[in-house]
């Protein structure tokens, strides 16, 4: 464990070495960000949009969750949700084109949703209430999927839910006011 903590601050200074090097790269960098695309992909660490897409740095704007998900708009502002807020940032301040879902296949998030079976058990503080946001997905996938083995509802849940967050987003008076005015489109992707 040690040792991948160094690794991390060995690949940081190289990093800061190499930077110095390209400073004609880097250097709009420090006078904003422009993204024209947003992504919202799950925090597992195999699944990482910028290395995926080939995207340099100031390309996407970036949020990462369990399960690549888009809880509903909240309209009492009761919670306290961060995809909210950068979905919220992106569409307002930043003026992206485009939103991407990013889920992917043997999704941790999904596959404890998939193997609860319901939504009312909460096991954990966070985790079983933040994948509650997927229970269309859970849904849709104990009713269409009987005769399926556990691996296949979980893939069939995985797309399920990127339809749910898409389905979430239009919940978001900005985000379906920009769509309506054809200044954004929504995209999913299963990774």
């Amino acid at each position: 464990m040690e040792n991948s903590y160094k690794k991390l601050i060995k690949g940081y200074l190289e990093f800061k070495q190499n930077s110095a090097l390209k400073k004609d790269f880097y250097a709009h960098l420090h006078l904003g960000q422009n993204p024209q695309v947003f992504i919202i992909s799950c925090c597992d660490s195999r699944v990482v949009p910028n290395i995926i897409m080939k995207a340099e740095p100031g390309e996407i704007f970036i949020t990462r969750n369990i399960a690549a998900l888009v809880p509903p708009y909240d309209e009492k502002h009761t919670s306290c949700h961060a995809t909210s807020a950068a979905v919220e940032y992106a569409i307002k301040h930043l003026k992206v084109k485009h939103i991407v879902i990013m889920g992917h296949t043997k999704c941790g998030g999904i596959e404890a949703l998939v193997k609860s079976g319901h939504i009312t058990k909460h096991k954990t503080d966070f985790i079983d209430k933040w994948t509650d946001i997927a229970k269309p997905a859970l849904e849709a996938t104990l009713h269409n999927c009987t005769d399926k083995n556990f691996e296949e509802k979980c893939t069939y849940c995985e797309k399920e839910s990127l339809k749910t967050s898409l389905n979430n987003l239009f919940t978001f008076p900005f985000v379906k006011k920009a769509v309506d005015d054809g200044k954004l489109k929504l995209h999913a992707m299963l990774f």
